[in-house]
């Protein structure tokens, strides 16, 4: 302690602290917030980032998938088959295209939930027809008025000039129907056979097309 004799009165000498360089608390602060950072990123458990990945791509081929289905390259029930009728490889050119280039008119009847009617329309107009569907909760009247057999009967009913068409007959017996008009009321293919034309699968049997004449199966048409 020293004294100040010119006040009389006691001082004490201060040691004064030196502050920290206003740079060195900067670099100080800035090393402390990424190391705090850094900790804070390492903190998220792996798992959670592995998830949030699957979640991603799964969210990803969801959209794709849905974007396929609507475009309808999966849509089931929309595979017309594969034989050669529905390629066309054994038909000749519709014989029943008028001159003009205009196309026979025709009515295919279906009930509103057929999965393969659709198909056979579009088999038939890929051949020269112009086909409209008529979907109906009655498409079994239509079939009760033209007296097919219930033995006989098939999913959809087309009606073309004086004939009825049931089932997914190929078309080259449609043609022989039209070209022959034969004496009867028209001609049936009971079922849905497995790589007929609006049909999946591949052709696994014999196809059997009856001639039906008032409600009877009067002979075989063709065998295909």
């Amino acid at each position: 302690m020293q004294l100040n004799l010119s006040m009389g009165k006691p001082t004490r000498s201060i040691k004064k602290i030196q502050p920290i360089k206003n740079d060195d608390n900067v670099e100080s602060y800035a090393r402390i917030s990424k190391s705090d950072l850094l900790k804070k990123k390492d903190k998220t458990p792996l798992s959670n980032k592995s998830s949030s990945r699957l979640l991603k791509w799964s969210i990803i081929t969801s959209s794709i998938f849905i974007l396929l289905l609507v475009s309808g390259l999966f849509s089931p029930g929309t595979n017309p088959g594969n034989n050669n009728f529905v390629n066309n490889e054994d038909l000749p050119a519709n014989p029943y295209v008028q001159a003009n280039g205009e196309k026979m008119s025709i009515v295919l009847y279906s009930s509103p939930t057929c999965g393969c009617c659709h198909n056979y329309v579009e088999y038939l107009n890929d051949n020269g027809f112009d086909t409209f569907q008529k979907r109906t909760e009655n498409y079994q009247d239509i079939k009760d008025e033209n007296l097919i057999p219930e033995e006989q009967r098939s999913c959809h009913t087309v009606i073309i000039g004086d004939y009825f068409v049931e089932g997914h007959i190929p078309l080259s017996a449609v043609f022989d129907l039209l070209s022959q008009n034969p004496d009867i009321d028209g001609i049936a293919q009971p079922g849905m056979p497995a790589g007929s034309p609006g049909m999946g699968g591949e052709k696994n049997s014999e196809w059997v097309i009856s001639s039906i004449l008032n409600g009877q199966v009067v002979n075989v048409f063709a065998r295909v």
